[in-house]
């Protein structure tokens, strides 16, 4: 009798460790999921961070090259209204001769010009 309780026993006391150890594991796993989940939620932040950077940056790269563009294009208008300028100047001082006409942009010196009036 005192055989067959000591055997129950053991087969409790077993049942209760098996049991113990199930519990450790699914606990372990647990923390390791949730350890993961802070892990990729991390990782995804990080992710979303870079991508709110490249799209900045390069937000930032068009509107600079918009406005180098734009720059660009009034500097060309400005040299072709100049050359406008010195070839209608040309022709007024022609048909007048009152003043000496004024000379193309890259060969004008607006001080001497200014002093000659």
């Amino acid at each position: 009798m005192q055989a067959q309780q000591q055997a129950a026993q053991l087969r409790a006391q077993e049942i209760q460790l098996k049991a113990q150890a199930d519990l450790q594991s699914i606990q372990a796993q647990g923390q390791i999921d949730m350890q993961l989940l802070q892990m990729r939620q991390q990782l995804d932040g990080q992710v979303q961070m870079a991508k709110l950077q490249a799209s900045s940056q390069l937000s930032m790269a068009d509107k600079n090259f918009r406005m180098q563009l734009e720059q660009e294009k009034d500097d060309r208008k400005d040299s072709r209204v100049d050359k406008q300028a010195v070839a209608q100047s040309k022709l007024i001082s022609q048909r007048k001769g009152v003043r000496p006409e004024l000379n193309d942009v890259e060969t004008r010196d607006i001080v001497k010009e200014l002093m000659q009036r």
